[in-house]
């Protein structure tokens, strides 16, 4: 595994409460699907690792799942920003980690 992807992928399994081979486990569940596109959209915008050896650290078959998944994470934190300016709830919601954690863990 690649040091950065490595170390993106615990902080954002400790952030959503799963360890890692959750995050990796093979289902369209937000519950786990959604922390791994966050994984996705960090790894793009904050390493230079390709999209290949992203989809190999999560386990994936090839690619295209990351090509599909950083827009996906991309347009859910456009909407969290919409939300959260237009209501505190939701603000606190995000900065408590209940947007992808708390809230799924009930589905």
């Amino acid at each position: 595994m690649i040091g950065p992807v490595s170390r993106i992928m615990e902080e954002v399994a400790r952030k959503h409460g799963l360890t890692l081979d959750e995050l990796k486990k093979h289902t369209t569940s937000p519950r786990y699907a959604w922390p791994r596109q966050e994984v996705m959209y960090r790894c793009v915008t904050e390493t230079k690792a390709p999209y290949r050896a992203i989809a190999a650290a999560l386990g994936l078959k090839d690619h295209k799942s990351v090509v599909v998944g950083v827009p996906l994470h991309a347009e859910r934190l456009v909407w969290l920003a919409r939300m959260t300016a237009v209501s505190p709830l939701h603000s606190d919601i995000h900065r408590k980690g209940y947007f992808t954690s708390s809230i799924l863990r009930a589905s």
